[in-house]
């Protein structure tokens, strides 16, 4: 490719074909780079990272001396490779200089010098070799007369041009060199490209990916200036953290209160305003108050920003990070509406019931105060009821339909959050990091994406639907890619074209089995785990942090060394391969939280479902109203569900908020102390636990979890114990309460009975909430036998009780849920070591070096030797800068190579552990995972297909210890 850097207004890519002996010569001409027009745009940035990625020799059509310009978009393209992985090519930077009258290349060649120097240092954050991606040597220098001479023609007094016959002789030794360069680079890296069809596939994946991900990934003119905006980005960061923190617990106060103060006004307010039923406005006022705070907290983080910043070399790049400052800290502000919005639907609820309930007794009202009940008495209430049910069903049927969510708020929801948090994070120096890749999305371009993909989800959903039956699924996917009809090998055609998932999009025997792996292996855990994060969290598909682990959760699931996409790098466009698998997890999301908001809105709805027994209560009270020991039986009875009803939901809640508080301050769940507990009780385990292992192994986030339940099982069943005491201590508080008042009432109206009863009963409990439909106002025409009839609940305590001990199961299920969610935000990061699958224990919120305390053998993992397939029983860092490490088709030498390449992010740890590891001279693991390992062969060993060794070494590995069988389970918990 060549690249011209003169001033032109319009550039495009101009291609020609060549020959030369039996190669075929692919060029690729450009216009206009460092072009006044595109000054300040990533236009060049673009251009040049193309040629970079495409080429086997770049030619820099440069006038005069080599400039900072040239240098600064070179380091930038050298950025973009890094991070695009989609070429394999090392490419020669061919430096051609026109119209030099001194073709010494001897200052040239300082220049060049100079120039890589400068190009090294300014990319050193990078951590790469700047041999290692492209090839800058002084023999690459052409130095070119002018193609013309001119003078003055002495005789005739006029200026005259004339062809330089030097430029013609030195173009053709720069064919040649061309040529004999060409022939270099394919010979030596055997990267040539195949033919025209797989060159058009190639040119198009590169620019599509330098296209999609060009704003977010050539922002920055040079590498200087993108290890500036790195060092922006971290103090901003820290201020981000800072005051997003600060909103989430100054909101959560407020709104905390603002709805306390709701309740509040509801319960001392019987005739509460019917306009707001469902506290549209309520929420509105909320919402509110929590932007001023928003914007007070912006406002400082801005200002922290601003002073952080004063130093003169950031001049002119503070304030494009600062953009990022104030939709970074609003996430927080997204999660707090949504939460709020949670519990004021709660609250609504409530509303919504004793709305119901009072409309109905209205239109029961006369026929209560009426002397007589005859049998006309009772048609006419239940056709008054049952008119007023109708228009009330009618009723909340409008406003809820107005009141859910549609599915496109929760997608904006969810895109608004991925979009903020890949804005932030994106741009860093490690060259694998995941948010480089990661494209914006608006919700157009997501279902732009998703309709794409709409093939591929049909394949995934049937799969999903029907995870137990293997043999039926094979059989799909082999009619599907195996048949010769011609409408199926379409079918293949149209979804190869959609995902554009595929470097050599000829090879479809390849490429269909990658595909069959993705949907087979890679998607199901990915949904498995999407699944895992909102079982757990609230209203997690509005949390920030959500979008952290499903990034995260992709991100694993690209990296593991077993990984499909490992085991095929070279045969996969990372890029879209990225895009995809982001749109398709976020898609698995989408859909999960709209299943969670319909569940609330049904939870709503269940006021229209209460509408028959609340009239068919009505009706009940109606009927007894002549007995005055009926009216006793059937208070008692509603009075004793109402008691056990209040003292669960309040003391549920109590244990909550009692376990949350245990659980971010206990000791028993620091990081560092799981980490170790799950370590010991699995891999140093002794007698080794198989059951254990094979859970480290498997699914070490999950273990870890399972450990932490385990670590604080019996301060959780203390607490439940605790609770459920006092709550059966609250509840016959209540009783008897109930019981004093009855006595010393006159007990002449039902309804003044009970105000006095749910008077004394809010002293006893708390909290307790009045209902509308138990003892509708009428008259006791026998007070002795409703005492005697009501008294009867003495009796009914140990009854009670009962119910209460049969509950037990739902109270342990909040305690669990509540664990869970604190102890999933103390464990840290999910990344995982993908040639062991060791869990990452820095404790930082946003880190890109990851460390792990204990890593283990590869052969955990599945890591075998070349060709014999024998597990590697050896350790990460061991051997880490002398052995070679073979992934598919590709060989890493030494293994340190692959880490450069694959997993930067865990090269610190290994490096160190390398250097000073306790078993860096060792090419064994250490003694308590050689034993766990003779404990699961035999399962490993046909879970990841190896071939186990013939024999082992009794001294290290004894034979006396009892592996499981294969196909062994292990049985979570």
């Amino acid at each position: 490719m060549i690249l011209k850097s003169v001033r032109c207004l319009y550039t495009n890519y101009v291609l020609g074909v060549a020959y030369y002996k039996d190669v075929t010569i692919v060029i690729l001409d450009t216009e206009g780079l460092l072009s006044l027009e595109e000054s300040g745009s990533i236009f060049d940035n673009q251009m040049i990272t193309m040629a970079i990625l495409s080429s086997h020799i770049v030619l820099i059509n440069h006038k005069g001396e080599l400039s900072s310009s040239l240098e600064g978009l070179i380091g930038m393209s050298l950025y973009a490779k890094l991070q695009l992985q989609s070429s394999p090519l090392k490419p020669k930077l061919l430096f051609v200089l026109r119209d030099q009258m001194d073709r010494n290349k001897r200052i040239f060649c300082e220049q060049l010098t100079q120039f890589k120097d400068n190009l090294q240092t300014s990319s050193r954050f990078l951590k790469v070799s700047i041999d290692d991606e492209l090839e800058i040597k002084h023999e690459n220098i052409v130095l070119l007369p002018s193609a013309f001479s001119e003078d003055i023609n002495s005789d005739l007094n006029i200026e005259q041009r004339w062809r330089n016959q030097t430029f013609p002789i030195m173009i053709n030794e720069l064919r040649l060199n061309i040529f004999h360069g060409l022939n270099e680079q394919i010979i030596k890296q055997n990267h040539g490209h195949k033919d025209f069809d797989y060159l058009y596939n190639k040119l198009t994946n590169n620019w599509k990916s330098i296209d999609e991900l060009g704003q977010g990934l050539l922002m920055c003119k040079t590498l200087h200036e993108l290890s500036t905006s790195n060092e922006l980005k971290d103090i901003a960061k820290k201020i981000i953290i800072m005051k997003s923190a600060t909103l989430l617990n100054e909101g959560k106060l407020l709104l905390d209160g603002e709805l306390e103060k709701q309740k509040q006004l509801i319960i001392s307010n019987g005739n509460m305003n019917n306009a707001d039923i469902y506290l549209k406005q309520f929420i509105q006022q909320g919402k509110s108050k929590l932007e001023d705070l928003t914007t007070r907290l912006v406002r400082e983080a801005n200002d922290e920003y601003d002073n952080n910043t004063q130093k003169s070399y950031f001049i002119d790049m503070k304030e494009r990070i600062s953009k990022n400052i104030e939709p970074s800290v609003r996430c927080n502000q997204q999660l707090l509406v949504q939460r709020f919005e949670e519990d004021s639907y709660t609250i609504a609820q409530t509303n919504a019931i004793t709305h119901a309930q009072k409309q109905l007794l209205d239109s029961a009202k006369q026929y209560f105060d009426k002397e007589t009940r005859t049998k006309t008495d009772i048609n006419e209430l239940e056709n008054a009821l049952n008119k007023r049910h109708d228009e009330l069903v009618k009723e909340f049927q409008q406003s809820l339909n107005s009141f859910k969510k549609s599915q496109n708020d929760v997608t904006q929801t969810i895109l608004s959050n991925y979009n903020r948090l890949v804005e932030g994070r994106r741009g860093t120096a490690l060259k694998t990091d995941i948010y480089n890749r990661c494209p914006p999305l608006d919700i157009n371009k997501y279902h732009s994406y998703c309709n794409k993909l709409s093939m591929s989800f049909d394949y995934i959903r049937a799969y999903l639907s029907n995870p137990g039956k293997d043999e039926k699924k094979s059989f799909g996917f082999d009619s599907l890619f195996n048949s010769s009809n011609s409408n199926t090998k379409r079918q293949w055609e149209n979804l190869r074209i959609n995902m554009d998932w595929f470097v050599d999009h000829r090879d479809d025997d390849k490429n269909k089995s990658i595909f069959k792996t993705v949907v087979n292996n890679l998607i199901p855990q990915l949904n498995q785990n999407i699944l895992g994060m909102l079982l757990t969290l609230k209203l997690s598909y509005s949390d920030p942090q959500t979008i952290t682990s499903l990034i995260s959760h992709v991100d694993n699931a690209m990296n593991d060394q077993t990984s499909c996409i490992q085991q095929n790098f070279k045969d996969l466009n990372i890029v879209r391969m990225t895009r995809d698998l982001i749109v398709i997890a976020l898609r698995l999301l989408i859909e999960e939280a709209i299943k969670i908001v319909d569940l609330k809105d049904k939870e709503l709805r269940k006021v229209i479902d209460n509408l028959d027994k609340w009239k068919q209560d009505i009706k009940d009270q109606f009927i007894v109203m002549g007995n005055s020991s009926e009216q006793g039986r059937k208070f008692k009875q509603d009075l004793e569900q109402q008691i056990i009803s209040e003292v669960v939901r309040i003391y549920k809640q109590k244990t909550s908020d009692a376990i949350g508080l245990t659980m971010s301050t206990s000791t028993h769940i620091e990081a560092e102390k799981i980490a170790r507990s799950a370590y010991d009780e699995s891999i140093g385990s002794q007698p080794p636990n198989g059951d254990n292992i094979l859970k480290y192994v498997y699914d070490i986030n999950r273990y870890y979890l399972e450990i932490a339940l385990e670590k604080v099982q019996l301060s959780k069943d203390n607490i439940v114990n605790d609770q459920i005491s006092k709550l059966k201590i609250i509840m016959n508080d209540c009783i008897k309460q109930a019981i004093n008042v009855v006595k010393e009432n006159q007990c002449r109206n039902v309804k003044q009975v009970y105000k006095e009863i749910a008077k004394q009963l809010d002293v006893v409990l708390p909290g307790f909430t009045a209902s509308e439909m138990i003892a509708i106002a009428a008259e006791i025409g026998n007070p002795d036998q409703f005492i005697q009839a009501f008294r009867q609940i003495e009796s009914s305590q140990y009854k009670m009780e009962k119910q209460i001990d049969a509950l037990r199961p739902e109270f342990d299920d909040v305690a669990i849920e509540s664990c869970e969610t604190t102890i999933r935000t103390r464990l840290g990061c999910q990344i995982r070591c993908p040639n062991c699958g060791a869990k990452c224990d820095n404790p930082e919120l946003i880190h890109e070096n990851h460390r792990s305390t204990e890593h283990i053998a590869m052969a955990f993992k599945g890591v075998m030797y070349h060709k014999i397939n024998t597990p590697t029983l050896e350790l990460c860092y061991q051997q880490l800068q002398t052995s070679a490490f073979i992934l598919g088709s590709e060989t890493f030498t030494p293994r340190r190579k692959y880490y450069e390449a694959r997993a930067p992010g865990w090269l610190d740890d290994l490096d160190s552990k390398y250097q000073n590891g306790a078993l860096r001279s060792e090419s064994h693991p250490p003694s308590e995972q050689r034993r766990a390992w003779m404990a699961v062969r035999n399962v490993l060993v046909a879970h990841y297909e190896m071939t186990d060794h013939t024999s082992y070494d009794n001294d290290l590995y004894p034979s006396s210890i009892h592996s499981l069988p294969s196909g062994y389970t292990p049985k979570w918990k």
